[in-house]
């Protein structure tokens, strides 16, 4: 795509993605491509089109997919919120049972301990 734009474009370009970190390049990369492959056939040339602005109106295609995609991102890091939530209060009510049975289960064995004739020297105090 880059080889189609215009020599000033072209260098321009080239200069913005030449001082981004390559990790991140790497990233946006991916990105982009996941967004390009989620969208119609008919769409996905427009939306390149519109990353190098190569006309206004593909640019303002562009910004809307990438909005579209940042909201989708933005509810479901909200919604994984929820559920981690969920699972941590469930969690914590497990937990407390689980404690609760075990206290119940040591009181009921120094109850036997007492009632078979045990004393409490080597054991804490009952």
């Amino acid at each position: 795509m880059v080889k189609t734009l215009p020599p000033n474009r072209k260098e321009a370009t080239l200069a913005q993605l030449r001082e981004v970190p390559p990790a991140q390049l790497v990233g946006m990369a991916e990105v982009m491509v996941q967004i390009v492959r989620a969208l119609p056939p008919n769409a996905q040339q427009r939306f390149v089109n519109g990353i190098f602005e190569v006309s206004p109106a593909d640019a303002q295609f562009s910004n809307r997919v990438v909005q579209q995609a940042l909201q989708q991102v933005q509810l479901q890091y909200q919604q994984s919120e929820q559920i981690v939530g969920t699972l941590n209060r469930i969690y914590d009510g497990n937990r407390a049972t689980i404690d609760g049975m075990q206290d119940a289960t040591r009181h009921v064995g120094d109850m036997w301990w007492h009632t078979l004739g045990g004393d409490c020297l080597d054991r804490p105090p009952c």
